[in-house]
């Protein structure tokens, strides 16, 4: 940093108050950071005083710099913990064994803390394992050797659903996501071939990649309000998905999330919705009519491909470009209104679509790709 471009940072520094300067302090990474910054004016002078708990992992050596704490949390299982130890779950060569988590360290005297908080991931079973009352697991994670060991019950102090944890568990028929439950892990739920019902509470933020693929028997889904996104191929070719609500909140669909979602006759896309991937609605081949609302800016290739019962699409003003087959294979197609945003058409955006006599193409639109239509449409260009 220059030496101008220092003084700027110090001058906008030492406007902060000692407790904003505090507040701010709690996002620092290093030591280093903490000890700089009580050269920058007196009033920061004692700020690492302050903490009652350490906001960054410290060590043997770090802990002078944090007279007071008394919580001490830790980031990482290679963190110092001063002695307060638990039984961790350590995997070797696919063999699971159960380890005092201190026991490969130098011994280090025992500190006493008001409480021990433990926020990187462990399973249920250290969990239950763990005697002493004041340490508290802030990321307790299902696993799939969870499932084997306690079924598909998830306790209530579960915060992530690991990936893969229930692939294939075709003893799957229902499953209630408790309300503690924060993400839901890639593919953690594909291929339960018997899945019917699940119920997402309120609490969960991710549902990540390929969560529910191939549910061929999952039957319909409401996605809660605290779910900004859906991820690629998160319902991909779940046959007989037939009802879908999706969250107010949502902004993105990923690719393919409902890819062959063949019993999907309507969905709603909500207003929020600013992109929807590639293939997202491809071969949902009962869907029959489309609204997109004027918050979407992007439709993805193939996004509505081989749709082929889809006969009306309502597209509000925000749409700028449509994609390569965008509506590729939608051979019921009647009626698409194109709106004025549109500025490109895609290659074979239209292929196929042999029952789409006439379109109006907006005087917006400045680009057309090659085989854009039918042979049989009647384009009309408006000028």
């Amino acid at each position: 940093m220059n030496k101008n471009k220092f003084h700027l940072v110090k001058s906008k520094m030492t406007k902060l108050s000692s407790y904003h300067m505090m507040i701010v302090s709690k996002h620092f990474n290093t030591i280093k950071d903490f000890i700089n910054i009580e050269f920058v004016s007196k009033k920061f002078n004692d700020n690492m005083k302050k903490f009652h708990f350490n906001p960054i992992p410290i060590t043997k050596l770090t802990i002078k710099h944090f007279p007071n704490i008394e919580t001490l949390h830790l980031y990482n299982k290679t963190d110092e913990n001063f002695g307060n130890g638990f039984i961790d779950n350590l995997k070797n060569d696919n063999h699971d064994y159960y380890e005092e988590i201190n026991k490969r360290k130098s011994v280090t005297e025992k500190k006493v803390f008001y409480q021990i908080v433990v926020w990187f991931g462990v399973g249920v079973d250290v969990v239950n394992r763990t005697i002493s009352p004041n340490i508290k697991f802030k990321n307790v994670i299902y696993t799939k050797d969870d499932v084997t060991k306690f079924g598909n019950k998830i306790p209530n102090s579960v915060k992530t659903i690991d990936d893969y944890c229930f692939n294939r568990y075709n003893k799957l028929d229902c499953i209630n996501i408790p309300p503690n439950v924060k993400s839901i892990g890639d593919h953690c739920f594909c291929n339960c071939l018997n899945l019917t019902s699940v119920t997402i509470s309120s609490g969960v933020k991710t549902i990540s990649r390929s969560c529910f693929s191939y549910c061929i028997h999952l039957l319909e889904i409401k996605i809660p309000l605290s779910v900004k996104s859906m991820a690629d191929d998160c319902f991909y070719n779940c046959y007989n998905l037939s009802s879908v609500e999706i969250s107010t909140n949502v902004t993105s669909i990923g690719n393919c999330c409902f890819f062959g979602c063949c019993a999907l006759s309507y969905v709603t896309i909500p207003n929020n919705v600013l992109s929807m991937g590639k293939g997202c609605f491809f071969n949902c081949c009962f869907l029959e009519t489309i609204s997109i609302p004027s918050s979407v800016t992007s439709i993805g290739i193939q996004c509505f491909g081989n749709c082929s019962q889809l006969n009306s699409v309502y597209i509000q003003p925000g749409v700028e470009q449509f994609y390569y087959q965008c509506f590729g294979g939608c051979i019921q197609l009647t009626h698409v209104d194109i709106p004025i945003s549109v500025t490109s058409i895609g290659d074979k955006c239209f292929f196929k679509c042999n029952s789409l006599t006439k379109l109006i193409i907006p005087s917006s639109v400045v680009s057309i790709s090659s085989d854009c239509f039918p042979s049989n449409t009647l384009v009309i260009q408006e000028k």
